[in-house]
Protein backbone atom coordinates (compact mmCIF):
# COMPACT_ATOMS: atom_id res chain seq x y z
CA UNK A 1 0.00 0.00 0.00
CA UNK A 2 2.47 2.30 0.88
CA UNK A 3 4.59 1.47 -2.13
CA UNK A 4 1.41 2.31 -4.38
CA UNK A 5 0.95 5.73 -2.52
CA UNK A 6 4.55 6.65 -3.37
CA UNK A 7 4.65 5.43 -6.80
CA UNK A 8 1.39 7.57 -7.44
CA UNK A 9 2.59 10.85 -5.40
CA UNK A 10 5.88 10.14 -7.89
CA UNK A 11 3.68 10.05 -11.01
CA UNK A 12 1.82 13.09 -10.12
CA UNK A 13 4.81 15.35 -9.60
CA UNK A 14 6.45 13.72 -12.72
CA UNK A 15 3.22 14.86 -14.59
CA UNK A 16 3.14 18.00 -13.04
CA UNK A 17 6.64 19.16 -13.91
CA UNK A 18 6.45 18.38 -17.65
CA UNK A 19 2.85 19.99 -18.01
CA UNK A 20 4.06 23.73 -16.94
CA UNK A 21 4.13 26.45 -19.67
CA UNK A 22 6.68 29.13 -19.54
CA UNK A 23 5.81 32.31 -17.97
CA UNK A 24 4.26 34.85 -20.14
CA UNK A 25 4.90 38.65 -20.16
CA UNK A 26 1.24 40.22 -20.55
CA UNK A 27 2.35 43.98 -19.19
CA UNK A 28 2.58 47.06 -19.41
CA UNK A 29 4.57 47.79 -22.07
CA UNK A 30 8.44 48.92 -21.53
CA UNK A 31 10.97 48.20 -19.33
CA UNK A 32 14.94 49.51 -19.28
CA UNK A 33 15.94 48.83 -22.50
CA UNK A 34 20.29 49.06 -21.47
CA UNK A 35 21.65 48.25 -24.96
CA UNK A 36 19.97 48.11 -28.57
CA UNK A 37 21.38 46.73 -31.77
CA UNK A 38 20.57 46.00 -35.50
CA UNK A 39 21.24 42.39 -36.92
CA UNK A 40 24.07 42.44 -39.33
CA UNK A 41 22.12 39.61 -41.37
CA UNK A 42 18.06 41.14 -41.58
CA UNK A 43 17.92 44.77 -41.29
CA UNK A 44 14.34 44.10 -39.84
CA UNK A 45 15.52 42.29 -36.72
CA UNK A 46 16.74 44.16 -34.10
CA UNK A 47 17.98 42.70 -30.57
CA UNK A 48 17.53 44.54 -26.81
CA UNK A 49 19.00 43.75 -23.50
CA UNK A 50 17.14 44.08 -19.92
CA UNK A 51 18.90 46.25 -17.44
CA UNK A 52 18.97 43.55 -14.40
CA UNK A 53 20.43 40.51 -13.83
CA UNK A 54 19.80 37.63 -15.25
CA UNK A 55 19.65 40.12 -18.23
CA UNK A 56 16.71 39.26 -20.33
CA UNK A 57 17.42 39.25 -24.30
CA UNK A 58 14.33 40.12 -26.40
CA UNK A 59 14.25 39.93 -30.31
CA UNK A 60 11.55 41.36 -33.08
CA UNK A 61 11.94 40.38 -36.42
CA UNK A 62 9.60 43.11 -37.84
CA UNK A 63 11.46 46.37 -37.03
CA UNK A 64 10.05 46.85 -33.77
CA UNK A 65 6.15 45.73 -34.33
CA UNK A 66 5.88 43.10 -32.05
CA UNK A 67 8.97 41.41 -29.81
CA UNK A 68 9.87 37.78 -28.23
CA UNK A 69 11.88 36.73 -25.59
CA UNK A 70 15.43 35.09 -27.28
CA UNK A 71 16.75 33.88 -24.38
CA UNK A 72 18.83 34.91 -20.89
CA UNK A 73 22.22 35.47 -19.92
CA UNK A 74 22.50 34.41 -16.65
CA UNK A 75 24.68 37.81 -15.85
CA UNK A 76 24.47 41.78 -16.72
CA UNK A 77 25.40 42.73 -20.25
CA UNK A 78 27.21 46.46 -20.31
CA UNK A 79 27.35 46.07 -24.35
CA UNK A 80 26.18 44.26 -27.32
CA UNK A 81 26.72 43.65 -30.71
CA UNK A 82 26.40 40.90 -33.67
CA UNK A 83 29.26 40.54 -35.66
CA UNK A 84 29.24 40.54 -39.40
CA UNK A 85 28.94 36.30 -39.81
CA UNK A 86 25.91 36.56 -37.55
CA UNK A 87 27.25 35.60 -33.72
CA UNK A 88 25.69 37.50 -30.70
CA UNK A 89 28.46 39.65 -28.35
CA UNK A 90 28.06 40.54 -24.94
CA UNK A 91 30.63 42.49 -22.75
CA UNK A 92 30.41 42.53 -18.76
CA UNK A 93 32.14 42.99 -15.33
CA UNK A 94 34.68 39.64 -15.81
CA UNK A 95 32.56 37.69 -17.84
CA UNK A 96 31.80 37.92 -21.63
CA UNK A 97 29.02 36.59 -23.33
CA UNK A 98 28.01 34.89 -27.28
CA UNK A 99 25.91 33.52 -28.51
CA UNK A 100 25.60 31.30 -32.18
CA UNK A 101 22.16 30.36 -32.34
CA UNK A 102 19.92 34.29 -32.68
CA UNK A 103 20.55 34.71 -28.65
CA UNK A 104 18.76 31.23 -27.66
CA UNK A 105 21.57 30.05 -25.59
CA UNK A 106 24.93 31.80 -24.32
CA UNK A 107 28.36 30.96 -23.74
CA UNK A 108 30.37 32.25 -20.95
CA UNK A 109 33.69 33.51 -21.36
CA UNK A 110 35.41 34.33 -17.91
CA UNK A 111 37.69 38.01 -18.31
CA UNK A 112 38.90 37.76 -14.35
CA UNK A 113 39.75 41.58 -13.66
CA UNK A 114 38.63 42.98 -16.69
CA UNK A 115 35.54 45.39 -17.20
CA UNK A 116 33.93 45.28 -21.06
CA UNK A 117 32.08 48.65 -21.97
CA UNK A 118 31.70 48.47 -25.81
CA UNK A 119 32.03 45.80 -27.99
CA UNK A 120 32.62 46.46 -31.71
CA UNK A 121 33.07 43.29 -34.66
CA UNK A 122 35.18 43.79 -37.40
CA UNK A 123 32.98 44.68 -40.45
CA UNK A 124 33.84 42.17 -42.84
CA UNK A 125 36.10 39.20 -40.41
CA UNK A 126 33.51 37.36 -39.00
CA UNK A 127 35.55 35.65 -36.09
CA UNK A 128 37.41 39.36 -34.89
CA UNK A 129 35.43 41.12 -32.05
CA UNK A 130 36.78 44.12 -30.09
CA UNK A 131 36.33 45.62 -27.05
CA UNK A 132 36.88 48.70 -24.59
CA UNK A 133 36.87 48.77 -21.36
CA UNK A 134 39.35 48.40 -18.48
CA UNK A 135 41.20 46.01 -16.43
CA UNK A 136 42.52 45.99 -12.81
CA UNK A 137 46.65 45.51 -12.48
CA UNK A 138 46.41 44.67 -8.82
CA UNK A 139 47.05 48.24 -7.86
CA UNK A 140 45.19 50.03 -10.18
CA UNK A 141 42.69 50.18 -13.43
CA UNK A 142 44.08 51.11 -16.79
CA UNK A 143 42.00 52.57 -20.61
CA UNK A 144 42.22 48.80 -22.04
CA UNK A 145 41.74 47.45 -25.63
CA UNK A 146 40.62 43.98 -25.68
CA UNK A 147 40.85 41.44 -28.92
CA UNK A 148 39.37 38.39 -30.05
CA UNK A 149 40.03 36.53 -33.32
CA UNK A 150 37.73 33.28 -32.19
CA UNK A 151 34.56 34.59 -31.97
CA UNK A 152 34.85 35.91 -28.15
CA UNK A 153 36.05 32.54 -26.98
CA UNK A 154 39.57 33.98 -25.96
CA UNK A 155 40.91 37.43 -25.15
CA UNK A 156 44.48 39.27 -25.39
CA UNK A 157 44.09 42.59 -24.01
CA UNK A 158 46.24 45.71 -24.14
CA UNK A 159 46.60 48.80 -21.48
CA UNK A 160 46.41 52.03 -23.53
CA UNK A 161 45.72 54.11 -21.23
CA UNK A 162 47.95 55.37 -18.17
CA UNK A 163 47.28 54.30 -14.52
CA UNK A 164 43.71 54.83 -13.09
CA UNK A 165 41.90 55.51 -16.67
CA UNK A 166 38.83 53.66 -18.02
CA UNK A 167 37.68 52.82 -21.73
CA UNK A 168 33.97 53.68 -22.72
CA UNK A 169 33.74 53.76 -26.60
CA UNK A 170 35.76 52.00 -29.51
CA UNK A 171 35.19 52.89 -32.87
CA UNK A 172 36.26 50.54 -36.16
CA UNK A 173 36.76 52.51 -39.50
CA UNK A 174 34.56 50.61 -42.47
CA UNK A 175 36.83 51.57 -44.62
CA UNK A 176 40.14 50.79 -43.13
CA UNK A 177 39.40 48.36 -40.16
CA UNK A 178 43.14 48.30 -38.79
CA UNK A 179 42.23 52.31 -37.69
CA UNK A 180 40.47 52.46 -34.04
CA UNK A 181 40.24 54.91 -31.68
CA UNK A 182 39.14 54.45 -28.21
CA UNK A 183 38.18 56.80 -25.88
CA UNK A 184 37.49 56.94 -21.98
CA UNK A 185 38.69 59.27 -19.32
CA UNK A 186 41.73 59.26 -16.42
CA UNK A 187 41.76 60.44 -12.81
CA UNK A 188 44.95 62.37 -12.41
CA UNK A 189 44.79 62.54 -8.60
CA UNK A 190 42.26 65.82 -8.60
CA UNK A 191 40.34 65.65 -11.36
CA UNK A 192 39.30 63.43 -14.51
CA UNK A 193 39.94 64.56 -17.92
CA UNK A 194 38.25 62.62 -21.03
CA UNK A 195 40.81 60.85 -23.36
CA UNK A 196 40.81 59.27 -26.52
CA UNK A 197 43.55 57.06 -28.40
CA UNK A 198 44.00 56.38 -32.20
CA UNK A 199 45.41 53.36 -33.64
CA UNK A 200 46.13 52.51 -37.29
CA UNK A 201 47.36 48.85 -36.89
CA UNK A 202 44.70 47.39 -35.30
CA UNK A 203 45.64 48.05 -31.72
CA UNK A 204 49.48 47.19 -32.40
CA UNK A 205 50.22 50.88 -31.09
CA UNK A 206 48.35 53.65 -30.21
CA UNK A 207 48.55 57.40 -29.58
CA UNK A 208 47.06 60.19 -27.70
CA UNK A 209 44.93 62.16 -29.69
CA UNK A 210 43.02 64.15 -27.43
CA UNK A 211 41.52 67.51 -27.96
CA UNK A 212 43.60 69.91 -26.10
CA UNK A 213 40.16 72.08 -25.50
CA UNK A 214 38.63 69.23 -23.59
CA UNK A 215 40.41 69.42 -20.75
CA UNK A 216 38.14 70.71 -18.42
CA UNK A 217 35.50 68.30 -20.04
CA UNK A 218 35.45 65.47 -17.58
CA UNK A 219 34.95 62.37 -19.41
CA UNK A 220 34.33 60.37 -22.88
CA UNK A 221 31.64 58.08 -23.19
CA UNK A 222 31.21 57.79 -26.88
CA UNK A 223 33.26 58.32 -30.78
CA UNK A 224 32.92 57.13 -33.56
CA UNK A 225 34.74 57.11 -37.72
CA UNK A 226 32.88 57.74 -40.96
CA UNK A 227 31.45 55.21 -42.66
CA UNK A 228 32.65 56.35 -45.63
CA UNK A 229 36.00 58.26 -44.65
CA UNK A 230 38.45 57.26 -41.83
CA UNK A 231 39.67 60.43 -41.77
CA UNK A 232 36.18 61.86 -40.39
CA UNK A 233 36.10 61.29 -36.46
CA UNK A 234 33.62 62.26 -33.84
CA UNK A 235 33.70 62.12 -30.22
CA UNK A 236 31.93 63.28 -27.33
CA UNK A 237 32.78 64.46 -23.82
CA UNK A 238 30.51 65.75 -21.14
CA UNK A 239 29.74 68.99 -22.42
CA UNK A 240 31.08 69.30 -25.68
CA UNK A 241 31.16 66.92 -28.69
CA UNK A 242 34.43 67.37 -31.20
CA UNK A 243 34.93 66.70 -35.11
CA UNK A 244 38.60 66.16 -36.37
CA UNK A 245 38.35 65.69 -40.36
CA UNK A 246 42.44 64.11 -40.58
CA UNK A 247 41.66 61.12 -38.30
CA UNK A 248 42.29 62.78 -35.08
CA UNK A 249 45.45 64.83 -35.89
CA UNK A 250 43.24 68.03 -34.49
CA UNK A 251 39.64 68.71 -33.53
CA UNK A 252 36.79 70.95 -34.18
CA UNK A 253 34.23 71.73 -30.82
CA UNK A 254 31.06 71.28 -32.96
CA UNK A 255 28.48 71.56 -30.70
CA UNK A 256 28.90 73.07 -27.16
CA UNK A 257 26.62 72.92 -23.84
CA UNK A 258 25.85 69.24 -24.90
CA UNK A 259 25.33 66.77 -21.39
CA UNK A 260 27.19 63.08 -21.76
CA UNK A 261 26.54 62.34 -25.46
CA UNK A 262 26.60 58.72 -25.71
CA UNK A 263 26.11 55.91 -27.94
CA UNK A 264 26.86 57.96 -31.45
CA UNK A 265 26.15 56.59 -34.57
CA UNK A 266 26.45 57.54 -38.46
CA UNK A 267 24.20 55.92 -40.38
CA UNK A 268 24.67 53.22 -43.08
CA UNK A 269 21.70 54.81 -44.95
CA UNK A 270 23.02 58.37 -44.92
CA UNK A 271 26.70 59.02 -44.29
CA UNK A 272 26.02 62.49 -43.24
CA UNK A 273 23.35 61.09 -41.05
CA UNK A 274 24.62 61.24 -36.91
CA UNK A 275 22.97 60.56 -34.03
CA UNK A 276 24.21 60.22 -30.28
CA UNK A 277 21.75 59.94 -26.67
CA UNK A 278 22.26 62.40 -24.34
CA UNK A 279 20.37 62.32 -20.46
CA UNK A 280 16.80 62.92 -21.91
CA UNK A 281 17.44 63.94 -25.51
CA UNK A 282 18.77 62.79 -28.77
CA UNK A 283 21.36 65.37 -30.67
CA UNK A 284 21.29 65.08 -34.41
CA UNK A 285 23.64 66.04 -37.08
CA UNK A 286 22.60 66.25 -40.84
CA UNK A 287 25.87 67.23 -42.27
CA UNK A 288 28.33 64.55 -40.84
CA UNK A 289 28.60 66.46 -37.63
CA UNK A 290 29.37 69.40 -38.58
CA UNK A 291 26.69 71.57 -36.81
CA UNK A 292 23.66 69.92 -34.34
CA UNK A 293 20.56 69.79 -33.28
CA UNK A 294 18.77 69.23 -30.22
CA UNK A 295 15.52 66.59 -30.41
CA UNK A 296 12.99 65.34 -27.89
CA UNK A 297 13.61 61.49 -26.95
CA UNK A 298 10.05 61.33 -26.41
CA UNK A 299 9.95 62.89 -22.77
CA UNK A 300 12.17 60.01 -21.81
CA UNK A 301 15.69 59.07 -20.74
CA UNK A 302 18.07 57.39 -22.95
CA UNK A 303 20.63 56.85 -19.76
CA UNK A 304 24.11 58.31 -19.77
CA UNK A 305 27.13 55.98 -20.94
CA UNK A 306 24.63 53.48 -22.78
CA UNK A 307 25.27 52.80 -26.30
CA UNK A 308 21.27 52.22 -26.87
CA UNK A 309 20.88 53.86 -30.61
CA UNK A 310 20.17 51.98 -33.74
CA UNK A 311 20.41 53.52 -36.93
CA UNK A 312 18.24 51.40 -39.11
CA UNK A 313 21.39 50.24 -41.80
CA UNK A 314 19.36 50.65 -44.96
CA UNK A 315 16.35 53.18 -43.77
CA UNK A 316 17.62 56.60 -43.06
CA UNK A 317 14.04 57.46 -42.38
CA UNK A 318 14.19 54.51 -38.87
CA UNK A 319 15.43 54.81 -35.54
CA UNK A 320 14.99 53.55 -32.65
CA UNK A 321 16.36 54.57 -28.79
CA UNK A 322 16.38 51.99 -26.10
CA UNK A 323 15.51 53.90 -22.92
CA UNK A 324 14.87 53.68 -19.35
CA UNK A 325 10.63 53.91 -20.21
CA UNK A 326 11.51 51.17 -23.38
CA UNK A 327 11.50 51.49 -26.64
CA UNK A 328 10.86 55.27 -28.91
CA UNK A 329 11.27 55.34 -32.73
CA UNK A 330 11.96 58.01 -35.05
CA UNK A 331 10.54 57.84 -38.51
CA UNK A 332 11.60 60.58 -40.05
CA UNK A 333 15.50 60.21 -39.66
CA UNK A 334 15.70 61.31 -35.59
CA UNK A 335 13.70 64.63 -35.94
CA UNK A 336 11.12 63.62 -34.04
CA UNK A 337 10.37 60.31 -31.35
CA UNK A 338 7.90 58.58 -30.06
CA UNK A 339 6.93 55.64 -27.74
CA UNK A 340 7.01 52.40 -29.42
CA UNK A 341 7.00 50.08 -26.77
CA UNK A 342 4.18 47.04 -27.97
CA UNK A 343 4.85 43.68 -26.98
CA UNK A 344 8.34 45.43 -25.07
CA UNK A 345 7.94 43.69 -21.80
CA UNK A 346 11.28 44.08 -19.53
CA UNK A 347 8.93 45.78 -16.93
CA UNK A 348 10.68 45.36 -12.94
CA UNK A 349 7.60 44.46 -10.82
CA UNK A 350 8.87 45.37 -7.44
CA UNK A 351 5.27 45.04 -5.69
CA UNK A 352 1.70 43.36 -6.33
CA UNK A 353 -2.10 44.45 -4.75
CA UNK A 354 -4.64 42.42 -6.00
CA UNK A 355 -8.58 43.54 -4.96
CA UNK A 356 -9.78 41.14 -2.69
CA UNK A 357 -13.16 41.84 -4.10
CA UNK A 358 -12.18 42.39 -7.38
CA UNK A 359 -9.50 39.95 -8.47
CA UNK A 360 -9.09 41.28 -12.02
CA UNK A 361 -8.73 44.61 -10.73
CA UNK A 362 -4.68 44.65 -9.74
CA UNK A 363 -2.01 47.36 -9.06
CA UNK A 364 1.57 46.53 -9.51
CA UNK A 365 5.00 48.53 -9.18
CA UNK A 366 7.12 48.81 -11.28
CA UNK A 367 10.79 49.35 -10.85
CA UNK A 368 11.49 53.14 -11.60
CA UNK A 369 8.00 52.73 -14.37
CA UNK A 370 5.94 53.54 -10.92
CA UNK A 371 2.23 52.52 -10.25
CA UNK A 372 0.09 50.74 -12.92
CA UNK A 373 -3.43 49.40 -12.62
CA UNK A 374 -5.22 46.84 -14.85
CA UNK A 375 -9.06 45.78 -14.17
CA UNK A 376 -9.22 42.89 -17.12
CA UNK A 377 -6.54 41.14 -15.42
CA UNK A 378 -3.70 42.27 -17.81
CA UNK A 379 -5.51 42.81 -20.77
CA UNK A 380 -5.35 46.83 -20.67
CA UNK A 381 -3.13 48.78 -18.04
CA UNK A 382 -3.39 52.09 -16.90
CA UNK A 383 -0.14 54.04 -15.63
CA UNK A 384 -1.56 55.85 -12.14
CA UNK A 385 -0.13 59.12 -10.80
CA UNK A 386 2.82 58.73 -7.84
CA UNK A 387 2.31 60.21 -4.80
CA UNK A 388 4.44 63.52 -4.33
CA UNK A 389 7.98 62.83 -2.52
CA UNK A 390 7.76 59.23 -2.88
CA UNK A 391 9.95 56.62 -4.19
CA UNK A 392 9.00 52.67 -5.23
CA UNK A 393 6.41 50.70 -3.21
CA UNK A 394 7.76 47.39 -1.55
CA UNK A 395 3.96 46.60 -0.99
CA UNK A 396 0.67 47.06 -1.81
CA UNK A 397 -2.44 46.11 -0.34
CA UNK A 398 -6.45 46.87 -1.14
CA UNK A 399 -8.66 46.75 2.09
CA UNK A 400 -11.26 43.57 1.44
CA UNK A 401 -14.02 45.93 2.75
CA UNK A 402 -13.53 48.65 0.77
CA UNK A 403 -11.89 48.59 -2.85
CA UNK A 404 -10.82 51.82 -2.92
CA UNK A 405 -8.57 51.86 -0.23
CA UNK A 406 -5.41 51.14 -1.13
CA UNK A 407 -2.45 50.69 1.44
CA UNK A 408 1.60 51.31 -0.01
CA UNK A 409 4.78 50.55 2.00
CA UNK A 410 7.52 52.88 0.61
CA UNK A 411 10.98 51.94 0.70
CA UNK A 412 12.65 48.60 1.35
CA UNK A 413 9.89 47.56 3.84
Amino acid sequence: MKTSLVLFILSLITTIGTSYADWEGIGPDGGELRSLFQSTQDAATIFGFSDYSPSRVVRTTDTGASWTVAGTLTGMEYCSAMGAGGTLYAGGGAEFYYSTNGGASWTTVSCPNTYFYDVTPHPTAASTVYGAGFMYSGSYYTLCFMQSTNGGASWNYTSVGPANSYGYSLAVSKTNPAVMFISGYAYTGSTYVPKIYRTPNSGVSWTDVTPAASSSESFSYTTAVSPVDQNLVLMGTMYSIYRSTNCGASWTTVAAGVTNPSGMEFSLADANLVMCCGDTVVYRSANAGLTWSTVSSGGVSSGKGTTALVLHRTSPTLAFLGSTDGLCRSTDGGQTWAMYNDGVHLCEVLAIGVTPSQPSRIFLQLGTQGIWLTTNNGTSWTHLTTPLECGDFCDIVVKSSDPNCVLALEGLG
